[in-house]
C-alpha cells in the first residue's frame, strides 16, 4: 500500500459501495483522486513495494530465466504457491495442491542408428547435418534431386519443380533461401517459408528432404523442438555449410541412403492455481504466465550474443505480480465484489506455445461451463508515464467489454483490439468460447533479451493497471455471466492458401495420429457440421490424416461447394461427419 492517506483512498476508489449510486461514486472518485495525487512516498507493505518484491524474486538470476521444465521454473512455482497460501487462496491445482503438472516434448536426441550417405560421401549427424524439428524417423533409399528453392504456387509464374515425372522415391535438395534473397517479390513471400516448402515437397511425394542455406543474411533453421511443430511424416534434414560444399563432389543425381532415428525427450511444466470461493455460480479466471526463455535456448530469444540469462521482468514477472496484487485486494478488502468466485492461475509453457493454458482448459480444475470470463496479464510493466497507453486485446469477445472505455480509474489511455486470438494465454480460453481479454503496456527494445530486468519496470504503472482491473471487476460484478461473441481471427487470413477452410484451431501439442481440434470457429464448415473441441480428425474423404501436413494436403484437394466425409475419433469412437465446404 501507499502511505496512510493513499491507502484509504486506494481502497475506496477500487470498491465503492453500490448504494451510493453511479454518479455519486464518480464524484467520490474525482474528489479522492484530487486529495491523493500529492502523496508519493512508498513504505513497506504498499502495493508498489510488494510488486517490486514479487518481480525482483521472479526475475532474479537464481531462477535462470524460468524456462518451462527447469529448476528455475519450479522455484518460481513454489514462490507463487507460497504467495497464494499467504493471501488465503485455496489450492486448485492437482491432488489438492496449487500445482498442476503437464508434460511436453522438450527436445530430441539421436540414437546410434543414424546415417546419411550421398554418393560416396558419408556425413555425420550433428557434425555435418541435423534433423529439423519437423522430421519424422525413417529409412530412405533413393536418388537426390535438386529442387532449387522449393517454391511452387498455383498462381505463380515461378516454380522450382521442373521434374518430368512423379517424385516418389526422390530425396529433394532444397535451399532455405529465397529467389533474389531479401528482394523476393511479394507474391512469392507466402511460398518461401520453410514450413510451406516442406508442405509442398510432401504433397509432391518426396521421400525425404535435405535443406541447405546459401543466404548469409538468413539464419540456419533452429534445431530445437518446439511445441507448435508438426511432423512432416518423412525425414527432414539440414546440411551445414561445410557439408553442403562436399556435395560438389557427389556427382549428378547421386544415390542417397538415409536413416534417421531419434527419441523425444519429455519434460514437465507446472501451472499454479489458487481459488477464492465466494459460493457464487460463476468463476472469473485471472491469469498470467510466469515462464520465460531461460538462457535463450528455447529458440525465441532476440539476443545475438553468447548465452545469457533472460530474466523476463516485464515478460512476464510483471503480469504475475499484477495478478497477485489483484488477488490480495479481492481477498482482503471487505468491500470487494463477491458475485463471482475467482480462480488465479499462473501458467507455464506460454513462451513455448501456450502449453500450460491449453492444458488447463482441457483439464480445468473448475467446471468450464461456470467460467464467466478471463483476464490475462502479459507484459504490463512498461507503462509509458506520459502517454499511459494500456492496450486491451480481445475486446470483441463479449458485449460486456463495452465497460472498458467507461472506467476512469488511473486516467489510462485505453486502446482496444477486437480479436480473441493472439500470442498469449487468453487465446486458449477464447477457443473454449469464454470472453477473454489481454492487458498489455507495449513492446520495447528489451523484449526477449537479457536486458529485460526489474530495474526498468514502472511499478506505479502496474498499480494503475491493477486499479483499472479492480474497477472493471467491480463494474461487472452484478452483470451475471458475460455473453461470448466470436471475433475475426488469423485463421481467416490464412484461408486464401487453400480454396476451402474447415475452420478449426488445431491442438499443436497433440502427438498422436491425426489432428486434434482445440477450437471451432463459428459459422465455418466444422461448426456447422457439428465438429467439436477434442475431436481427432483421421481422414478427409479418401485422404488419411496422420498429421498437420497430411491435413493441409487433404484440404488442398477440395474446392468450394464440395461435400466431404470427415472421419473423426470422438471419445475413442470413430464417427463419420458430413461437411459442406
Amino acid at each position: 500500500m501507499f502511505a496512510t492517506l493513499k491507502t484509504t483512498c486506494f481502497n475506496v476508489m477500487l470498491f465503492p459501495l453500490k448504494i451510493t449510486g453511479r454518479l455519486l461514486q464518480l464524484a467520490i472518485f474525482a474528489g479522492l483522486a484530487a486529495m491523493c495525487t500529492g502523496t508519493q512516498a512508498q513504505i513497506p507493505g504498499t502495493p508498489a513495494s510488494q510488486l517490486r518484491q514479487d518481480i525482483q524474486y521472479l526475475s532474479a538470476d537464481s531462477l535462470e530465466g524460468r524456462l518451462t521444465g527447469s529448476s528455475g521454473e519450479q522455484k518460481a512455482a513454489r514462490y507463487i504457491s507460497r504467495q497464494f497460501n499467504a493471501i488465503g487462496l485455496q489450492p486448485r491445482g492437482s491432488n489438492n495442491s496449487y500445482l498442476q503438472p503437464f508434460t511436453f516434448t522438450a527436445e530430441r536426441q539421436y540414437t546410434g542408428n543414424n546415417r546419411l550417405r550421398i554418393g560416396k560421401i558419408v556425413l555425420v549427424p550433428e557434425k555435418d547435418y541435423y534433423a529439423l524439428p519437423e522430421a519424422a524417423n525413417g529409412k530412405v533409399k533413393g536418388t537426390l534431386a535438386a529442387a532449387g528453392y522449393g517454391i511452387e504456387g498455383a498462381n505463380l509464374t515461378y516454380t522450382d519443380y521442373h521434374f518430368p515425372g512423379p517424385l516418389n522415391g526422390k530425396v529433394l535438395l532444397i535451399n532455405i533461401a529465397a529467389p533474389e534473397g531479401l528482394k523476393l517479390p511479394d507474391e512469392y513471400r507466402g511460398q518461401a517459408g520453410i514450413n510451406k516448402k516442406i508442405a509442398t515437397a510432401v504433397q509432391k511425394g518426396a521421400a525425404a528432404i535435405i535443406f541447405y542455406n546459401t543466404d548469409t543474411t538468413l539464419a540456419d533453421p533452429d534445431v530445437k523442438m518446439g511445441p507448435r511443430v508438426v511432423s512432416a511424416g518423412i525425414p527432414v534434414l539440414f546440411l551445414k555449410a561445410h557439408a553442403y560444399k562436399k556435395l560438389q563432389n557427389a556427382g549428378n543425381n547421386p544415390k542417397v541412403t538415409l536413416q534417421l532415428e531419434t527419441r523425444k525427450i519429455e519434460k514437465t511444466g507446472h501451472n499454479v492455481a489458487g481459488y477464492m470461493d465466494n459460493n457464487a455460480p460463476h468463476t472469473v479466471v485471472i491469469g498470467a504466465h510466469y515462464d520465460h526463455l531461460g538462457y535463450g535456448e528455447s529458440g525465441n530469444s532476440l539476443h545475438t550474443g553468447t548465452p545469457a540469462i533472460h530474466n523476463g521482468a516485464d515478460d512476464n514477472a510483471s503480469g504475475v505480480a499484477a495478478m497477485l496484487e489483484i488477488a490480495r485486494q479481492l481477498k482482503n478488502n471487505p468491500q470487494a465484489p463477491r458475485s463471482n468466485n475467482y480462480l488465479f492461475v499462473a501458467f507455464s509453457g506460454e513462451e513455448l506455445g501456450l502449453f500450460g493454458s491449453n492444458y488447463f482448459v482441457q483439464h480445468a480444475t473448475v467446471p468450464m461451463e461456470t467460467v464467466n470470463y478471463m483476464l490475462n496479464y502479459d507484459m504490463v510493466g512498461r507503462l509509458d508515464s506520459i502517454n499511459k497507453t494500456l492496450t486491451i486485446n480481445g475486446a470483441g469477445t463479449s458485449p460486456g467489454w463495452q465497460s472498458l472505455n467507461r472506467i476512469t480509474t488511473g486516467n489510462l489511455n485505453i486502446k482496444t483490439t477486437e480479436s480473441g486470438v493472439g500470442p498469449s494465454d487468453h487465446t486458449s480460453f477464447y477457443w473454449q468460447k469464454i470472453p477473454a481479454i489481454h492487458f498489455f503496456t507495449g513492446i520495447h527494445t528489451d523484449y526477449h533479451k537479457p536486458a529485460d530486468d526489474w530495474e526498468k519496470i514502472n511499478y506505479r504503472g502496474i498499480e494503475e493497471v491493477v486499479q483499472y482491473s479492480l474497477e472493471l471487476i467491480n463494474t461487472l460484478n452484478e452483470d451475471g455471466k458475460l455473453t461470448f461473441t466470436p471475433t475475426k481471427t488469423e485463421e481467416s487470413q490464412k484461408a486464401p492458401k487453400y480454396k476451402v477452410t474447415l475452420g478449426i484451431m488445431p491442438d499443436y501439442a497433440f502427438e498422436g495420429t491425426g489432428v486434434r481440434i482445440t477450437g471451432v470457429v463459428d459459422g465455418r464448415p466444422a461448426q456447422t457440421a457439428g465438429l467439436q473441441s477434442g475431436d481427432i480428425i483421421t481422414q478427409i474423404d479418401d485422404t488419411p490424416v496422420k498429421d498437420m501436413y497430411s491435413y493441409m494436403n487433404a484440404l488442398g484437394k477440395l474446392s468450394t461447394g464440395k461435400k466431404s466425409v470427415v472421419i473423426i475419433l470422438r471419445e475413442g469412437k470413430e464417427e463419420k461427419i458430413n461437411v459442406q465446404f
